[in-house]
C-alpha cells in the first residue's frame, strides 16, 4: 500500500488551492511540531516531498513568500535553488578573495621585512662613517 497523500493527511481534497494546501500543511506541522508528534510531522513532510515538483513550486515561490496570520504572522524567505547555488558561488568567492588579499599582505609584509633586515645587517656590517 503507498504511503498516504499529503491531501488524504490533511483531508483535502485533490483540487485544492495551493495556498489552502500550504496553510493547512503548515498548521499541521507546526501543531505536530508543539505536540511533539515527530512522526506526524515527518510524515507530512514526506508526503509533502512527495508531491509534483510542479506543484511544490506553486506552494512555494521562489520569490519572498509573507504567511500571513499563519505562524503568527511571520515571514519566511524562500530561495528557489539555483539562485541559492549562485549566492553560495558568489559568497565562496569573496571569501577567495579576501583570503588572497591577506596572504598577499602577508607576504608583502615578509619580504620588505627580509630586505629591511638585510639592509640594516648591510650597513652594520659596513659602517659610512
Amino acid at each position: 500500500m503507498p504511503p498516504p497523500s499529503l491531501y488524504e493527511l490533511l483531508g483535502l481534497s485533490p483540487d485544492t488551492a495551493p495556498a489552502e494546501l500550504r496553510r493547512a500543511y503548515e498548521e499541521a506541522v507546526r501543531v505536530a511540531t508543539r505536540a511533539g508528534d515527530h512522526r506526524r510531522a515527518v510524515e507530512l513532510s514526506t508526503a509533502y516531498d512527495a508531491l509534483h515538483h510542479r506543484l511544490r513550486g506553486s506552494i512555494y515561490p521562489a520569490a519572498r513568500t509573507d504567511l500571513g496570520s499563519v505562524g503568527g504572522g511571520a515571514t519566511i524567505h524562500h530561495l528557489d535553488p539555483a539562485r541559492a547555488r549562485r549566492r553560495s558561488r558568489r559568497r565562496a568567492g569573496q571569501q577567495r578573495s579576501w583570503t588572497r588579499r591577506i596572504v598577499v599582505v602577508v607576504i608583502g609584509a615578509a619580504v620588505i621585512a627580509l630586505v629591511a633586515l638585510y639592509v640594516w645587517q648591510s650597513v652594520l656590517a659596513h659602517p659610512l662613517y
